[in-house]
């Protein structure tokens, strides 16, 4: 029940925006595709990944202030490969109203941040931190971050078999 709380609570914030999001039935890390529409009401280019998890029990670490939360090795993997952004957003059913997101590329890109090799793991503990909170100019945010990618293949992507 949480789990469908938590992407709820997502669509919500998408949908607020004057956004939409398609649910992925069969995911494989990914819960959200996220699609974007422009003054107009024309679809924009593009889409964001967003794994949705939910949980009644936060750990929040005393050193860092940072959320602790484990997600599949697997999944990592998959992840740091995809060519659009991926979001993690984790649901605290408990408070009903708040939820963390963090953008996985990004996190990937710092060496801090892969203590170990995730080879040899089932799991591996992603640090969020609590100013990363869900509300409706993050997902203005992700539609950034969507754009920086996009703009980084203008010209260079073919088509011609």
């Amino acid at each position: 029940m949480i789990a469908e709380l938590g992407v709820n609570y997502v669509q919500r914030h998408i949908l607020l925006r004057g956004h939409s999001s398609e649910l992925i039935f069969h995911d494989y890390g990914i819960d959200l595709l996220m699609f974007t529409y422009n003054a107009d009401g024309e679809i924009e280019n593009g889409h964001v990944e967003i794994q949705v998890k939910a949980t009644d029990n936060i750990n929040v670490l005393k050193t860092s202030g940072a959320i602790a939360f484990k997600v599949e090795a697997a999944h990592w993997k998959a992840w740091q490969f995809a060519p659009l952004p991926v979001i993690l957003i984790v649901y605290d059913a408990m408070a009903d109203d708040r939820a963390y997101w963090l953008y996985l590329q990004n996190y990937m890109t710092n060496p801090a941040n892969l203590r170990d090799s995730v080879d040899d793991q089932d799991t591996i503990t992603l640090h969020i931190p609590t100013e990363n909170q869900v509300d409706g100019s993050t997902i203005e945010r992700f539609r950034g971050f969507r754009d920086k990618v996009l703009a980084q293949v203008k010209g260079i992507i073919s088509h011609d078999g």
